[in-house]
């Protein structure tokens, strides 16, 4: 049974007195705008489960406006890889197979020039927001823009980003020339086809289609603010304009809803997308053994060598481990937020393969044990295949030969921009790759080595082996380099942000298995009720605390299911905690002027940037704490607050590396910009 706050810990949430009745009637009249009862004068508070932007096109379906945005997407997103594929095949066909490689290289690197460009904009804006955030409590303005409205482009910024970064991972899997190199390659771009299927689909395919409806959504947007009345969301200036303003509501919560699934099965994509690379290092590796490569390709430079070294150990088992891990997200634990991302036959498919699984990917089913092992190798080796995927980045030229050759304005772009960003990837990519990822990947093998090696070697109890890893986990929190390494960083930290580690979200700093649970349990709701929070924040309305348990109670039962195919059962304690900071997300969902949201922080920090260096620069030498937010006393307790503490803070550091990899991009663009210049003059 799924536990919800109590009423006194709810009460504590709400802060006092609420309005009566929001969300407690499903039989209220279907609304987004709160109505004034008849004859009264007075509000009726609205439905807010009930309420629709589906229906405001006067649909007959519920569905039916969604459809319709769907279908303009599907036929605009169709459209564009039409535009991009029937002339890339047909050059193809006439110009050789090594045609769509480069044009991958191609359509990547103007992306990856847009990016590049717009970097630091969103990046520095993006800092003085998260400054103005921390003293302020509020999102603060940037030139005007809500920090709302700032995340609401940035969106665009970050697919840009991720486009960039596409020709890195596949160009050399669709360059031909990459397949006959050894037996060993022709094996491993075999073995990677549904890889490079499934990657090239969920990554790939997922972020361009993400850019596609942000830009859709963005352009209904502006349109919007044009007829919307100030501070609201859904009252035109204009009566005569309401039922377009309604229309652009309907569209633009179709189209966020279409972002927002695409955008997480990007996510998943991007999980699996180092395995491509780890299992064609490790051809190399093989190659280079047997003396099917050459030494001086083998070492084309050291970094290279080194990550191909890692792949050798690496890449078959983390390839095996990410695809368990890929299936087991995909049909079981992430498919419900992917519905709009995907086909719709090809979801029914999911869905019904996903209910026939879930039962086996839990205990006592008949993958569980295939999940748990492929869990354990990914915990542990995921890191290591990052390594491998961005280390050849530190030792990529910083010029091009052509353009060098040429001299004149090309030689100094292409010089100014490919040393800047040299000094940048050794500064950034080196800290990520040595610090950010290598901590992650000992600590994991430290922690389920010794577990097998009690459990299996010898033959310890539960308790004997959990008595053996807390000494263990001690000795490692007093080591001497660990504790010296980690004090340093801990010194600056406190400097940069003085409330890094104190407070009360700790959304930079290490999180507690309970905030994490909370978290993954808000994360899961979140779309679900997107548009009840709204209301209750745009109408400056408090949530009714029954509602509040009930939204609560529906993320816990994710929590509890979550935990539970973990072979853990969550404890009281656990599941008071994790209820209350649930409650916590909620209410902050639905925080206005008039009601603040429960989540205060309030601090100084000495200069714009400060927060950045602190949370992707020296967060990951505080090695002390992060191993210490780990709890040694079950799998299901590590797996998730080391995924959380390092994977996923991971992800976020990644933006800087792949930024740096979109330069290389804006250097191609403009170097290849000078070719076709040259040609066109002596033509």
């Amino acid at each position: 049974m799924t536990s919800i706050p109590s009423p006194s810990v709810s009460s504590a949430l709400l802060g006092g007195p609420v309005v009566p009745g929001i969300g407690q009637d499903d039989e209220l009249e279907k609304t987004t705008r709160t109505k004034v009862a008849s004859g009264s004068g007075e509000k009726k508070p609205p439905n807010l489960v009930a309420a629709s932007y589906d229906d405001a096109s006067g649909g007959s379906g519920k569905n039916t406006k969604f459809d319709e945005v769907n279908r303009k997407f599907t036929k605009i997103t169709f459209g564009a890889i039409a535009a991009i594929a029937v002339p890339t095949l047909f050059a193809a066909f006439r110009g050789g197979a090594e045609i769509p490689s480069k044009a991958l290289r191609f359509f990547g690197d103007l992306f990856g020039s847009v990016g590049a460009l717009a970097a630091p904009f969103f990046m520095g804006g993006n800092e003085k927001l998260n400054n103005s955030k921390l003293e302020s409590g509020n999102g603060g303005n940037l030139f005007g823009m809500s920090s709302d409205y700032f995340d609401s482009i940035r969106d665009g910024f970050y697919r840009c980003c991720s486009l960039g970064f596409t020709p890195y991972i596949f160009e050399q899997f669709i360059d031909p020339k990459t397949w006959n190199k050894s037996v060993f390659h022709t094996a491993a771009n075999i073995i990677n086809l549904p890889n490079l299927a499934f990657t090239g689909y969920t990554w790939g395919y997922g972020n361009f289609k993400s850019l596609i409806a942000w830009g859709m959504r963005t352009q209904k947007e502006i349109e919007r603010s044009s007829i919307l009345e100030p501070h609201t969301h859904d009252k035109a200036k204009n009566p005569n304009d309401q039922v377009k303003l309604d229309n652009l509501n309907a569209d633009i919560h179709g189209l966020n809803t279409i972002y927002n699934s695409n955008k997480r099965m990007a996510t998943i994509g991007s999980i699996a997308n180092p395995t491509l690379q780890g299992l064609n290092q490790c051809a190399d590796s093989l190659a280079y053994i047997t003396g099917k490569m050459d030494g001086a390709d083998f070492w084309d430079n050291p970094f290279h060598g080194v990550s191909r070294i890692v792949s050798l150990f690496v890449g078959i088992p983390e390839t095996v481990a990410k695809m368990v891990d890929s299936a087991n997200r995909v049909l079981v634990k992430e498919r419900i937020h992917l519905k709009e991302a995907l086909p719709k036959r090809a979801y029914e498919t999911i869905e019904s393969l996903g209910e026939k699984l879930k039962d086996e990917f839990n205990p006592n089913g008949s993958l569980y044990k295939l999940k748990d092992v492929s869990e354990m190798i990914f915990h542990t080796l995921s890191p290591l295949s990052m390594f491998a995927l961005f280390t050849p980045l530190l030792g990529k030229p910083s010029t091009d030969e052509d353009a060098q050759a040429r001299g004149g304005l090309n030689a100094v772009l292409d010089s100014f921009i490919g040393k800047t960003g040299k000094f940048l990837t050794y500064i950034i990519t080196g800290t990520y790759v040595a610090v950010g990822r290598l901590p992650q990947s000992i600590f994991q093998a430290i922690y389920f080595g010794r577990k097998i090696y009690g459990e299996k070697v010898k033959g310890e109890t539960k308790e004997q082996t959990n008595k053996a890893l807390g000494e263990l986990k001690n000795s490692l929190l007093n080591n001497s380099f660990i504790s010296g390494v980690s004090g340093a960083a801990k010194s600056v930290i406190k400097k940069l942000i003085p409330d890094f580690y104190s407070a009360q979200e700790k959304e930079h700093g290490f999180l507690s298995y309970e905030q994490i649970e909370a978290k993954y349990g808000f994360d899961q709701i979140e779309s679900t009720y997107e548009k009840e929070f709204k209301t209750v924040k745009l109408n400056k309305e408090k949530l009714d605390e029954n509602r509040l348990n009930e939204i609560v109670s529906v993320a816990m039962d994710f929590v509890e299911k979550n935990a539970l195919s973990g072979k853990h059962d969550l404890s009281e304690s656990e599941k008071s905690e994790i209820s209350k900071l649930i409650g916590e997300k909620i209410l902050n969902s639905c925080a206005s002027d008039n009601h603040p949201s429960p989540i205060k922080r309030e601090v100084k920090i000495p200069f714009i940037g400060a927060d950045y260096l602190a949370r992707f620069l020296f967060r990951g030498f505080d090695l002390r704490s992060r191993l210490d937010s780990i709890n040694w006393t079950s799998d299901h307790h590590v797996k998730e607050t080391a995924y959380t503490n390092d994977e996923l803070w991971n992800f976020d550091a990644e933006l800087s590396p792949v930024i740096l990899e979109c330069l290389t991009g804006f250097r191609n663009t403009i170097n290849r910009a000078f070719t076709f210049f040259r040609l066109f003059s002596f033509s």
